[in-house]
């Protein structure tokens, strides 16, 4: 299965993501959550896209451990325009010819009361 995204319009509204303007680069989002075992999958590169390195980053969606969100996880070199990946279960990848990705730092506010006032001082009808 193929996907794509309006890169353009995901960067407008996500601008810590990278996007190609020349058209070769590619990312391709790929998950196994329901997988129960690890998938060895074969990719050839064609019409036209980048036959550069490919960036490997993924999620462990079962982990509370944010140190294993969007963690890099290798660079391959295409041979020919193929490359080979080694899939582990309850994962989402994203595998990328484009560079300058990093997990960010932002942290949550302080979690605190909405700050409304419930009293006895209201009228029904």
């Amino acid at each position: 299965m193929t996907a794509y995204f309006n890169w353009p319009v995901i960067a407008a509204l996500c601008p810590n993501l990278y996007f190609s303007t020349d058209g070769a680069d590619y990312s391709t989002v790929i998950e196994t959550m329901d997988a129960t075992a690890d998938q060895t999958t074969n990719f050839t590169v064609s019409s036209g896209l980048s036959r550069n390195q490919v960036h490997v980053w993924a999620t462990g969606v079962n982990s509370a451990d944010t140190a294993r969100h969007f963690v890099h996880q290798q660079t391959i070199t295409p041979v020919g325009g193929k490359y080979t990946l080694t899939l582990k279960p309850g994962q989402v990848y994203i595998v990328t010819t484009t560079t300058g990705q990093g997990k960010g730092a932002a942290a949550p506010p302080h979690q605190r009361g909405a700050g409304l006032q419930v009293g006895s001082g209201c009228s029904t009808a």
